[in-house]
């Protein structure tokens, strides 16, 4: 049925005959045709941002996967799409304009359906970007005829719409911020007395930092400079390793003292509430307990790691964290066009126009230096509660980041930045501690530096982490303060997990708590044994050919002076990896290391199955 623009601003009438097609005739006709691209835009804008984190919702609370975006992603998508149509929503309305034809209407109300439903079906790898763009022209064409057919009842709809999502865009932003802002001070308000004197626990994870590549561990690069002076007033473990080779599982285990593989978190679930963390033992106790993180992949709200914590920051609330928040923004060829430099860079990213989606989404990140403000303003507010803080510094993770005035460093570009990063944490670590120092509560805060995983650098072929076990993946920093307890200026020889840093918090700042699993290393000081150092990885789903995992689950076990890797096909590797840091030779077919290398199976598979 053709129709007319009315002069009345957001009202289209039908009619049921008019002897030529419609067209725009003079202003206020101009006005309701702009009205129209306005209310089309924001109603496909709101609704795709909804239905977006409706579905990211239904993955993590109805299935239980992480999900990768922000707590703000419930406002921020439909603003973030509402940029995304912006350009589109201007062109229709000139071609509405120039062309002047009853058809325009439909047309415009397809082409924003049809880019609203693609971007709708962007993330679902599964399914080929020709069956997503087939998938959402249907469904335009049908919205399109609806429109065509019987346009005042559409446009009224989308009005209704597009309100109904500012309003809730309105309310959910300061709801969700005061809900925040509440529950913190309910949970401080709930808090019991805390135990007289007792110490505060600080724990800082520099991810992504392997010891190799640190000063204070013998790297001829000067990257630790000042963890080089704090050290002397703690004690510092020479050869500490991760329960995992990479963040979440490695971030369980130390949390709760179990075994890598005895804790869910996961690939792509996140840490459940079966075992009991650190931060509820020390929010039972009447300790304030705050948690700022920078990496968002694996420890942020989604990966289950903040419970116990009453104040938890992770995501920005910022422009780059916004616009991130529709899946076009996550594409490769976004991605792309906005690292361009040059008309070319431009020209390649659109002619490859990559559409794919990585799971983990995109990010805007946070350095390290927010995350030593937040918790410094933080604990500068909890008065004289003792706290428990844990910090997760992300800058040493790809894409590495260093700013100008630690980018001194020789070598390859890439390692270069690395080594600038891990400068850079060590910078915030020293601003974080003499902050503590000045308000003077650093000698009563149990201070823990460490990693949750290494890095490797074209080693064997590999870079990066994750998907191995390998010496430089898995052996990280782990240094100790707390005067009066832990010895100042030693230096421990003795191998050590970090499945056991849970038991340690314990045992030195709530001794009279109900332990956490795992051995306290005190015992490395007072002649005690330590827990087995094993560190163990699952196979992640579609992992490339060329990495160790690509086979199946690995393990390794560590004694004193020899690793032992077991491969997912059952093909063992042994190195003596003291004398042999660079793990050039792999000694498992040796004759003369044979006993060594059964005897040291044989004890990897008793503990694997005592821990299951």
């Amino acid at each position: 049925m053709p129709y007319e623009l009315t002069p009345h601003l957001f009202s289209f009438h039908a009619v049921s005959a008019l002897p030529a097609p419609g067209r725009l005739e003079g202003p206020a006709s101009l006005r309701a045709w702009l009205a129209a691209i306005v209310t089309l835009w924001l109603a496909t804008a709101v609704l795709t941002g909804f239905l977006h984190g409706a579905e990211l919702l239904v993955a993590h609370y109805g299935l239980g996967q992480l999900a990768w975006f922000s707590r703000e992603f419930a406002w921020m998508a439909p603003i973030a799409y509402a940029l995304v149509l912006l350009p589109g929503a201007a062109v229709l309305f000139l071609v509405g304009v120039v062309v002047r034809r009853p058809w325009v209407l439909s047309f415009s109300t397809g082409a924003f359906a049809a880019v609203g439903a693609f971007g709708l079906l962007l993330p679902y790898s599964q399914v080929s970007r020709l069956s997503s763009l087939i998938l959402s022209i249907g469904i335009a064409v049908s919205i399109a005829r609806a429109m065509h057919q019987r346009p005042a009842a559409v446009l009224r709809r989308a009005r209704f719409v597009a309100a109904a999502g500012i309003a809730a865009i309105v309310v959910i932003a300061p709801v969700q911020h005061l809900a925040r802002t509440t529950r913190e001070s309910r949970a401080i308000a709930a808090l019991p007395d805390a135990p007289e004197g007792a110490s505060n626990v600080l724990v800082i994870i520099l991810d992504t930092v392997r010891a190799a590549s640190m000063g204070l561990y013998g790297a001829p690069e000067p990257t630790t400079p000042r963890l080089d002076q704090w050290s002397r007033s703690g004690t510092v473990f020479d050869w500490a390793f991760s329960p995992a080779p990479w963040t979440l599982p490695s971030h369980g285990s130390m949390l709760t003292g179990a075994w890598a593989g005895g804790q869910s978190g996961n690939w792509e679930s996140p840490l459940d509430d079966r075992l009991p963390v650190l931060a509820e033992r020390f929010r039972d106790r009447g300790y304030a307990t705050g948690g700022f993180v920078a990496n968002m992949h694996y420890t942020a709200w989604d990966s289950g790691l903040p419970r116990g914590f009453a104040r938890y920051d992770d995501y920005r609330v910022s422009w780059g964290q916004l616009v991130r928040s529709s899946s076009y923004a996550q594409t490769a060829m976004v991605r792309q066009l906005a690292a361009a430099r040059t008309f070319g860079g431009v020209i390649t990213a659109l002619r490859r126009h990559n559409l794919s989606i990585q799971a983990k989404h995109e990010f805007d990140p946070k350095r390290g230096e927010e995350v030593a403000t937040e918790f410094l303003e933080w604990q500068g507010g909890v008065g004289t509660r003792p706290f428990l803080a844990f910090l997760n510094l992300f800058d040493a993770h790809q894409p590495y980041y260093a700013p100008p005035e630690f980018r001194h460093f020789a070598g390859g570009e890439q390692y270069a930045t690395y080594l600038g990063a891990i400068a850079y944490l060590d910078a915030q670590v020293d601003r974080i501690l003499s902050a503590l120092a000045q308000r003077g509560v650093l000698d009563r805060t149990l201070v823990i530096v460490t990693s949750d995983h290494g890095e490797l650098f074209d080693f064997k072929r590999l870079s990066g982490h994750a998907h191995n076990l390998y010496l430089n993946t898995i052996r990280v920093p782990l240094f100790m303060r707390l005067p009066g307890a832990v010895p100042a200026g030693m230096r421990v020889q003795q191998p050590v997990t970090l499945r056991d840093l849970a038991a340690t918090v314990m045992a030195l700042a709530a001794p009279d708590a109900p332990p956490l699993p795992g051995t306290s290393l005190t015992a490395a000081w007072t002649g005690g044994t330590v827990s087995p150092v094993i560190s163990e990885v699952t196979k992640a789903r579609n992992i490339d050919a060329k990495y160790p995992t690509a086979a199946g689950d690995m393990q390794t076990l560590l004694d004193d002076q020899w690793e032992l890797i077991r491969n997912g096909d059952g093909r063992l590797e042994l190195y003596a990896y003291r004398a042999d840091t660079l793990q050039e030779h792999d000694l498992a077919g040796d004759p003369g290391s044979a006993a060594r290398r059964d005897s040291l199976h044989l004890r990897l598979t008793s503990l694997l199955r005592d821990r299951r």
